[in-house]
C-alpha cells in the first residue's frame, strides 16, 4: 500500500468535528430528556466522573432514532451508557451525547416468534407468570 492509500483510508477513519452549535439545536431535535453538561457520577454506581457533553434519555425508540440521525448528521460522537455499574468515567467527562436507554427500552424476548416488549418501568419482577401465559395465549389466537 502506497503512502497516499494510507494517508487517504486514515483521513477516511479519523473523527470528524461536531458542527458548531449541535447541544444548542439539541433539545429540538428530540422529544425525551436532554440535559448539556450533565455530571455522569449521578449515573455510576461508584459516583464518579465528569461531565457530558449532552445527556439524553430518549422517549422511545423512534425518538431514539431521531437522535442518532440528528448525531450523524451534526458529526456528534454518541456513547451509550447502561445502568452505571462497572463504569469508570474519567473527570474530563465524555465528549458528544451519551445516551441512556434505561428508561427507554425494555423488551423481554420469551420465544423464538414471540416478542415481548414492556412498558419502561416494567421490572422484572413485574413480568410474572400471568403475563407471560396471557401474552403466549394471545399470540396463539392470533397465528391460527
Amino acid at each position: 500500500m502506497d503512502l497516499a492509500a494510507i494517508e487517504s483510508l486514515l483521513e477516511e477513519r479519523a473523527p470528524k468535528t461536531p458542527e458548531s452549535g449541535w447541544a444548542d439545536q439539541l433539545p429540538n431535535a428530540v422529544r425525551g430528556e436532554v440535559r448539556l453538561d450533565e455530571p455522569l457520577k449521578r449515573y455510576t454506581s461508584i459516583q464518579i466522573g465528569g461531565k457530558a457533553d449532552a445527556l439524553v434519555i430518549p422517549a422511545d425508540l423512534e425518538d431514539l432514532k431521531a437522535l442518532l440521525s440528528f448525531a450523524e448528521a451534526k458529526n456528534v460522537p454518541c456513547t451509550v451508557l447502561g445502568w452505571g455499574s462497572n463504569v469508570l468515567i474519567r473527570d474530563g467527562g465524555i465528549r458528544g451525547i451519551v445516551i441512556r436507554l434505561q428508561k427507554t427500552l425494555s423488551e423481554w424476548r420469551v420465544r423464538e416468534y414471540l416478542l415481548i416488549t414492556t412498558p419502561t418501568a416494567t421490572t422484572t419482577t413485574t413480568l410474572n407468570g400471568p403475563t407471560v401465559s396471557s401474552s403466549l395465549a394471545k399470540q396463539n389466537t392470533k397465528s391460527r
